[in-house]
C-alpha cells in the first residue's frame, strides 16, 4: 500500500525549513498597533507612577462591655460574642441531667479518697426519683428506670455543695469522719468547677420572645473617650458578622461593671494612644484568570470573560466583568494584621510612588458629610447619631466571634405560620427536650397515644340523612394558636385551649418547649409572614480565644415553610356515626 506523507502548518508559509521565523508571530505593521492603541485610549495615563511604599495609622477601640435586658457584663478573652449574647440562662434541669450530674459526684467523691460510708451519708437522702410518663423517648426510659435509687439527684444537691465548697466545712447534721469531711470538701469544689464549665450560661438573655431574635448592646472605648455603643437590633442567631451590627450613639454604651479586670492591651497597639502605625511595600492585585493589563499579551484561557452573558439588571455580574476588564490593574494589595474584638478606624493612609510623589488617601465619603454616597457600604455598619440621621459609619469592627463551630441535633423546633381559613396564626411545638436530654417528637408520640384529630366524616350522601352539629374540630395537643391581640394591637397572643379527661374533668394544655414558655407569650404580627417562621434550639460547642471549649444551648430564628391550615372549623354539621345492627 502506497504511503501518502502530509504537512499541516499552524504558522504561515515560509521559503525556508525553519520555523523560527513563524513562530515569532512578527508584526510587519507597528504604527497600526500604535494607532490602535492611541484609538483606545492606552496612551493616555494617568497613574504614571507606581505606588513603592505604604504608610498607614490606625485607630484601634477595643470592645470592653456587654448588656442584654439591662444587666451588664465585661468582655474579656475567652468566649466567642456568639457564646455570650446567644446562650440561655441556666433553666431547669431535665432528670437525665440531674442524673449525670450525680454520677459526676460520685466520681469525684471517689476520687478524692471518701469512704463509702461517708458518701452514704452525703447522698443517701438525695438519690434520683422514678421518672414516670412524661416526654421521654424509647430510648431514654430504660436509662432513667436504672439511675432511680441508684445514682444521687445532682440538683437536690446543688445548694447543699455550694455551701460546702464556699465555707469548706460540711454541715454537723452529716456525719463523717475528719478524712471524709476533707474529702467531701474537694470533691464539692471540683463539682461545683465542673458544673461551670460544661455548660455556658449567659448573665442574662438576649432573646426578645415578641420579635423571634435577639437584641444586645456592646460598648467600643476608643483611646481618646467618648465610648459608644454598638447595637445589635434583630440578630436571628447566626454567625454574629459585622453586618448584624449597627452604631447607635443614641443610647449609652454599657458600662464594665465594677471590680472587672482591666482588658489586655492589643498587640501592636500603642497602648498611650490606642494608635497602630505600619509600613510596608504594597503589591499589585492579582487573581487566577485575571486579564492582562496591556493589548497584545497572551492571557490565561482558563477564563474567558466574554463568554459571560449578563441580563439588563444582572448588576453584580455586569460590575465583576468591568472590574475584571478595566480596573482589575488600578489595585494593590497590602496585608495587615489587626487585633479581633475591636473597631478600627484608619486616620492616615500615605502612598508614595516611583517619583517621589506623597499621596494621602481618605475614607470613602458618606452621607454624614453632605455627600450624595448612598448610606450602605461593605464593611461599614450604619451608625445612628443622636439627632436622628443615618449614616456609614467610618471604621472597620472586627467582632469575636464564631469562626467554625459544632452544631448538636435540634432539640427543640416552633414553626410559625399563618391560618388563612381559620383566622389565626398557629405555633406548632414539632419537637421539645424531653427529660432524657434527647429530642421529643410531638407528631409521633401523639399519633402513637391516639391524640391525633380524627379524619373528618365522608360528606352526607342524601338529605334524609340524620345529621349532629359539631361546634368545633379538634387540632392537635402540640399546635397552639395565635390570635389578633382584641385591642387592636399589631400583635398575636397565644391562647391556651381546654380539653377534658376520660372523667370529664376539663385541663390546659400548656406548651411543653421554651420557645413559648413564657407566661403571656405574645408577639408582633409582623414576624409571622406569609412565608412563616421557625424557631430552632440546639446545642453548639466552639474554641474560645482562650483556647477553652465552650458548650451552649443557643436559639436560631428563620424562614419557615409557608402558609398552612389546622382544618379548624366551627359550627359544622357531620352525618351521624352509623349504629351497627345487632
Amino acid at each position: 500500500m502506497a504511503s501518502i506523507t502530509t504537512w499541516t502548518r499552524l504558522e504561515p508559509r515560509v521559503r525556508g525549513d525553519d520555523l523560527s521565523p513563524s513562530l515569532e508571530a512578527r508584526v510587519h505593521d507597528p504604527a497600526w498597533l500604535l494607532g490602535r492603541q492611541w484609538q483606545i485610549g492606552e496612551f493616555v495615563g494617568e497613574d504614571a507612577g507606581t505606588p513603592v511604599r505604604v504608610r498607614l495609622e490606625v485607630e484601634t477601640a477595643p470592645i470592653v462591655a456587654y448588656r442584654a435586658a439591662g444587666t451588664e457584663a465585661a468582655i474579656n478573652p475567652g468566649p466567642p460574642i456568639d457564646c455570650l449574647a446567644g446562650a440561655e440562662p441556666r433553666g431547669a434541669w431535665t432528670p437525665a441531667e440531674r442524673a449525670e450530674a450525680g454520677a459526676e459526684l460520685l466520681s469525684l467523691l471517689e476520687e478524692a479518697g471518701c469512704t463509702p460510708q461517708g458518701i452514704a451519708s452525703l447522698v443517701d437522702t438525695h438519690m434520683m426519683p422514678e421518672v414516670g410518663g412524661g416526654l421521654v423517648t424509647s430510648e431514654g426510659a430504660p436509662l432513667l428506670a436504672l439511675a432511680a435509687g441508684r445514682l444521687p439527684d445532682g440538683e437536690a444537691l446543688v445548694s447543699l455543695l455550694e455551701g460546702i465548697a464556699a465555707s469548706g466545712q460540711v454541715p454537723t447534721e452529716i456525719a463523717l469522719s475528719s478524712e471524709d469531711e476533707s474529702a467531701v470538701v474537694d470533691a464539692a469544689r471540683a463539682w461545683i468547677a465542673w458544673r461551670s464549665a460544661v455548660i455556658y450560661t449567659a448573665p442574662a438573655s438576649a432573646w426578645a420572645d415578641e420579635q423571634l431574635e435577639y437584641h444586645f448592646d456592646v460598648a467600643v472605648q476608643p483611646p481618646a473617650g467618648g465610648a459608644f455603643a454598638l447595637s445589635a437590633p434583630w440578630w436571628d442567631g447566626d454567625r454574629l458578622d459585622w453586618h448584624d451590627m449597627d452604631v447607635d450613639r443614641r443610647v449609652a454604651p454599657p458600662s464594665r461593671p465594677a471590680g472587672a479586670s482591666a482588658p489586655p492591651p492589643l498587640p501592636d497597639v500603642d497602648p498611650a494612644t490606642g494608635v497602630l502605625r505600619a509600613d510596608g511595600l504594597p503589591s499589585p492585585l492579582a487573581y487566577p484568570g485575571m486579564p492582562a493589563s496591556r493589548w497584545w499579551q497572551f492571557e490565561d484561557a482558563n477564563v474567558n470573560l466574554a463568554q459571560v452573558t449578563a441580563a439588563p439588571d444582572d448588576l453584580a455580574r455586569m460590575l465583576v466583568v468591568e472590574f475584571a476588564s478595566v480596573y482589575g490593574n488600578d489595585w494593590y494589595l497590602w496585608p495587615l494584621d489587626l487585633s479581633v474584638g475591636a473597631v478600627h478606624r484608619v486616620t492616615k493612609l500615605e502612598v508614595d510612588n516611583t517619583f517621589g510623589d506623597v499621596a494621602t488617601v481618605g475614607p470613602v465619603p458618606s452621607s454624614a458629610g453632605g455627600s450624595t454616597t448612598i448610606d450602605w457600604q461593605l464593611f461599614r455598619p450604619t451608625e445612628h447619631t443622636a439627632g436622628g440621621g443615618s449614616a456609614a459609619f467610618d471604621g472597620l469592627v472586627l467582632l469575636p466571634s464564631l469562626a467554625s463551630p459544632l452544631d448538636g441535633d435540634v432539640f427543640e423546633e416552633v414553626r410559625f405560620f399563618r391560618d388563612e381559613l381559620a383566622n389565626l396564626a398557629w405555633a406548632v411545638e414539632a419537637t421539645v427536650l424531653g427529660e432524657d436530654a434527647l429530642p421529643f417528637d410531638r407528631h409521633s408520640a401523639a399519633a402513637a397515644a391516639g391524640e391525633l384529630p380524627a379524619p373528618a366524616p365522608a360528606p352526607a350522601t342524601g338529605d334524609t340523612q340524620p345529621m349532629r352539629f359539631k361546634f368545633a374540630t379538634d387540632v392537635p395537643v402540640y399546635w397552639f394558636p395565635l390570635a389578633p391581640d382584641p385591642t387592636g394591637a399589631p400583635t398575636f397572643d397565644l391562647l391556651v385551649l381546654s380539653r377534658a379527661d376520660e372523667a370529664g374533668d376539663e385541663y390546659n394544655v400548656m406548651p411543653e418547649g421554651e420557645v413559648l414558655a413564657p407566661p403571656g407569650f405574645w408577639l408582633w404580627q409582623e414576624e409571622v409572614p406569609r412565608e412563616g417562621a421557625r424557631v430552632r434550639r440546639r446545642y453548639r460547642m466552639a474554641r474560645g480565644s482562650d483556647g477553652a471549649l465552650y458548650v451552649w444551648r443557643a436559639r436560631r430564628s428563620s424562614v419557615g415553610m409557608g402558609e398552612g391550615s389546622s382544618g379548624l372549623r366551627y359550627d359544622d354539621a357531620i352525618p351521624m356515626p352509623e349504629v351497627p345492627t345487632p
